[in-house]
């Protein structure tokens, strides 16, 4: 009995393991992070889209399209609850393939109350990497300046005691 049980309980987790694998041709026909904006017609490239976006995954689209129109189809970035305690600070960088097979930095810039604001716009290539950071940093408030002033105030008194002990 417990042969049959373990041999079942093995047939069950090979079964689930191999229906786990899927191609990339597989994959176009799901919602597995995989996306195409291109007319049949279109010469395509593939391009990776990572990081604050708010859906991030591996994009087919038309040769020759401008990094912001990718970054529109990624649904731009990813949507926060504005929190007046902080602020955030987004950055997008696109990696190129080199020669030897290692991504360079190709193109970065800051985008500003989450609008990228672009001088020039880098028409993407196949195997682009599109990475989107936010950064949050807490902002100084007075509560902050409160336990300062507190802790300030805690290391002068124990000083006058330990000063007083002495006399």
């Amino acid at each position: 009995m417990t042969r049959t049980l373990l041999a079942g309980l093995l047939i069950l987790v090979a079964g689930a393991a191999a229906a786990q694998a899927q191609s990339l041709e597989e994959l176009r026909g799901s919602t597995a992070a995989f996306y195409t904006f291109a007319d049949p017609t279109d010469i395509t490239i593939e391009v990776k889209v990572w990081g604050a976006v708010q859906n991030a995954g591996l994009y087919e689209v038309r040769q020759g399209l401008p990094l912001s129109t990718l970054l529109t189809l990624a649904g731009g970035p990813a949507a926060s609850v504005r929190d007046t305690g902080t602020s955030s600070t987004l950055t997008v960088r696109l990696y190129r393939p080199q020669p030897e097979g290692y991504p360079a930095l190709f193109f970065e810039a800051r985008m500003q109350n989450e609008i990228l604001m672009l001088e020039q716009d880098p028409t993407l290539l196949h195997g682009d990497v599109l990475v989107v950071e936010e950064v949050r940093r807490q902002r100084f408030n007075w509560l902050d300046a409160l336990s300062v002033v507190t802790a300030a105030g805690t290391l002068v008194l124990v000083i006058e005691r330990v000063a007083s002990l002495g006399k």
